[in-house]
């Protein structure tokens, strides 16, 4: 299967085939990752938390399918997906 996953488990069996010893990639960067709830000084609306219950549905199915990593949600509709290119401007 020719997929980003499979790409970096081949990668990461031929490293420890040579003896090299991979650890979580977020092993140092736990102070810097953001903490459960709300990240401003207010709560989502309703509306906002349904479109966050809506997007992570919708990015668990694209990222099974492999077709990006980002989407863009508006009222409950996907507007925009990262592609295999990665994020445009």
């Amino acid at each position: 299967m020719k997929n980003t996953d499979a790409l970096l488990a081949a990668i990461a069996d031929t490293m420890r085939a040579r003896g090299i010893e991979l650890i979580d990639s977020t092993v140092f960067l736990h102070p810097l990752l953001a903490g459960a709830g709300p990240l401003t000084s207010r709560v989502p609306t309703p509306q906002e938390m349904g479109d966050f219950e809506f997007g992570y549905a919708m990015a668990d199915a694209i990222a099974g399918l492999d077709i990006g990593q980002t989407i863009v949600v508006r009222d409950r509709a996907v507007v925009a997906v990262e592609a295999m290119e990665g994020p445009t401007r």
